[in-house]
Order: C-alpha cells, then structure tokens, then sequence
C-alpha cells in the first residue's frame, strides 16, 4: 500500500504537468499554489520517506533470515538495478524534494517523479521475480536460482500500460477538473470576513 501511495504521488506530479503542458502559468491559481509551494514536495518526501525505509527493512529481513526460499533476497541486492532503485530511485529525490534550493523547481519536481516512478518499476520486478528465482520442490538436482530475463512482448505490455496511466489521468485532469477546489472551500474566504462582521 505504500508503495502503491508513493507511486500514485509521482504519477500526479507528473501527469499534472504533461496536462498543462509543462507550464505553471497555465495551471489554475490553486493548483499553481500547491505546485509552487513546500508543502506537496514535503508530503512527496514523506512517503518517499517511509517507502524507502519499508524497502530496506524487507530486504534486511529477508537477508537475516534462514528460511527455505529466501536466498533471493542475496541475488537481488548484488544486481546493480536494486542499488539504482535504492541510492538514484529513493534517496537522491527524498534529498531533493527536502532541499529549499530545488524543492519548489518544476524541472526538480518532475525529475523527482520520474526517479521514483523508475524506482517503482524495478521495485514491482524485484517483487514479482524474486519469489521465482528460487525453484519449487527443490532437491539435489539443482543449487542454483533460475535466471529470466523479459521477453520483447512483456516490455511492449510494460509501455502500454504506462501510456494508458499517463493518458487517462492526463484526461481525467481535462475533462473532470481534478484541480477544482470544491465550492464550499471556495467560498469560506468570503464567509469569514462577514462573520467576524456580524
């Protein structure tokens, strides 16, 4: 669940800027409000923050534990792509989005979520292929993990599924005015002046 949070805040950070075509002068004032200030990358760095430090306490456990099947966990963290995920992925955007010099630039955001966002990806791949490395049933005919490597087809399947989460949300920020502050919140500005009147 916390990933699935830290990866739906990098896919708003950025589907929100390709709606608007990468310009903040375009963006509604509240919006603009949000993007421009410190508030949203910190809530960014929280879950990058807690996501991180989720990841690294799976992989110590699974690293520290003598359980059947678990020597995965070894395979994994010796590949390059996890120390991408981990050191480029996780922690480079956490010191961004928490640095006052970078925190509130469009094109830091936008790194920050694209960073993440690839973080995610190798993530879901340690996950979904770390539970098959080790073989079932496993005797004295083998003392090795299996290897895979993607077939052409599940990367294609990969890029369309990306291009219909980006598309979709993109639309859904057009046509469904997904920036819209609800009228109630619009009008307490109003209201609080005349209250204090009264």
């Amino acid at each position: 669940m916390l990933t699935a949070a830290l990866s739906g805040a990098a896919m708003i950070v950025l589907t929100t800027y390709m709606a608007y075509g990468f310009r903040r002068a375009s963006m509604p004032a509240t919006l603009r409000g949000l993007a421009e200030g410190a508030e949203l990358p910190k809530v960014f760095a929280t879950l990058i923050g807690i996501a991180l430090l989720m990841i690294l306490t799976r992989f110590w456990t699974g690293l520290w534990s003598n359980l059947d099947g678990l020597e995965g966990f070894g395979a994994l963290v010796r590949q390059p792509a996890f120390l991408a995920e981990v050191a480029v992925g996780l922690v480079l955007p956490f010191i961004i989005l928490l640095n006052p010099a970078t925190q509130r630039s469009m094109s830091w955001q936008l790194l920050s979520a694209v960073l993440v966002l690839a973080a995610m990806l190798i993530n879901r791949y340690e996950f979904i292929i770390g539970g098959q490395l080790v073989p079932m049933f496993k005797g004295q005919w083998t003392n090795s993990l299996i290897t895979y490597t993607p077939s052409a087809t599940e990367w294609a399947m990969l890029m369309l599924g990306f291009g219909i989460a980006l598309s979709g949300y993109a639309l859904g920020e057009r046509l469904f005015r997904l920036h819209a502050v609800p009228a109630s919140a619009a009008l307490e500005p109003q209201l609080e002046p005349r209250l204090a009147a009264e």
